[in-house]
């Protein structure tokens, strides 16, 4: 008799369900021979699927469970790696800094050199997201002297792509696109679509700064298409944020609402706070450009909040400067300067001096 063997349908929804009977599956045709290891690199692997998918929460739960039961430095050393990277993307930077240090002493204590090129590349993205960008240097040259050393390619292609960030970030957009090509290269040699996905995003943004909006918009589409191809909702969120950006830039309202309630719908989802503190500003500044001057500052003051609720100073200071620059246009120049020299406090404060003098400019302009 043949039994129905399918998958269910719901599979791709509910990853946490499959991994969960693929491990009951496993341990009763193993018997007492799953390892805790065995099962710690099973809850690691769900935790990456639930990552990948945008459930930020629900993978920090089995990267714990991982790392509470295994019995080896490499495999917690792994799983502190990944407790790092959810915390960084959740913007707790003490607290990923935190993993990351455990992990890296873990892996010099087993003198796993080789391994730690990847811890330093993420402490240096996470002091590039926290607005640190010479810490970040300090940290992607310890990563990019061990992934030469080393020969490793998919180190040597992710610190490419994050220095090409630090390098844009910096305004320094020839040595930045020389970077990301090289991350592309290797990407694509390794087979990486993850990784190009979000190389192609980064170039996206840098064409989107420097005026080049048709190049960014090519670029937008091929990371968005890896991204759908590869179900990775939680970059794919951050480009519609972004396109939404673009849009704006061509003036075009319709796209950037369009872009903005799908990102928004991704957040809602995930429970990711400080993309739905993205969506609040881009709507902010929809609204006022319609000049809906009630329903942009309710959405500014939203994006604020949830900044100051989970410690997100950097898009603190940018809502703080388009909430500043809509209260100008409303001819509310008091409260707009107000906001304008918020922003510029926290710039000064994560060291990001050419943002300061750009407000500068803008408010002795105004």
């Amino acid at each position: 008799m043949n039994e129905d063997i399918s998958l269910p349908t719901d599979l791709q929804k509910s990853p946490k369900e499959y991994f969960q009977a693929a491990l009951d599956t496993i341990k009763k045709v193993a018997g007492t021979c799953i390892t805790p290891d065995n099962e710690s690199q099973i809850l690691i692997e769900l935790g990456k699927m639930l990552e990948l998918a945008g459930h930020l929460e629900k993978a920090l739960e089995e990267y714990s469970k991982a790392l509470a039961i295994s019995e080896t430095d490499t495999v917690r050393a792994e799983a502190l790696k990944r407790i790092g990277n959810t915390m960084s993307k959740r913007t707790e930077w003490s607290k990923a800094l935190e993993s990351y240090e455990a992990s890296l002493a873990l892996l010099e204590k087993i003198g796993n050199a080789s391994e730690t090129g990847h811890i330093f590349n993420s402490i240096g993205f996470n002091h590039f997201e926290n607005g640190n960008f010479a810490k970040a240097k300090e940290f992607y040259d310890k990563a990019l002297e061990i992934a030469e050393k080393y020969d490793s390619k998919q180190l040597l292609a992710d610190v490419h792509n994050n220095i090409g960030a630090l390098m844009s970030a910096n305004e320094q957009e020839v040595d930045a696109i020389d970077h990301y090509q090289q991350s592309i290269d290797i990407y694509k040699t390794i087979c990486d679509n993850h990784g190009l996905a979000q190389t192609y995003h980064n170039l996206a943004m840098l064409y989107a700064n420097i005026g080049a909006l048709g190049i960014s918009g090519e670029y937008y589409q091929k990371s968005m298409e890896i991204c759908i191809e590869i179900e990775d909702l939680n970059l794919l969120s951050v480009i519609y944020i972004n396109r939404a950006n673009l849009a704006l830039k061509i003036h075009d309202i319709y796209m950037a609402k369009s872009y903005c309630s799908k990102a928004h719908l991704i957040f809602e989802k995930t429970d990711n706070k400080m993309g739905l503190a993205e969506v609040y500003k881009i709507c902010g500044i929809i609204y006022t450009r319609t000049q809906e001057w009630v329903y942009a500052n309710e959405m500014f003051q939203k994006g604020i909040q949830l900044c100051e609720d989970f410690g997100n100073y950097l898009t603190k200071a940018e809502i703080h400067y388009e909430m500043g620059m809509s209260l100008l246009k409303h001819e509310n120049k008091e409260s707009a300067l107000q906001h304008l020299q918020e922003a510029m406090n926290i710039y000064e404060y994560l060291g990001i001096g050419r943002e300061v003098e750009r407000i500068k400019n803008e408010v002795s302009a105004a």
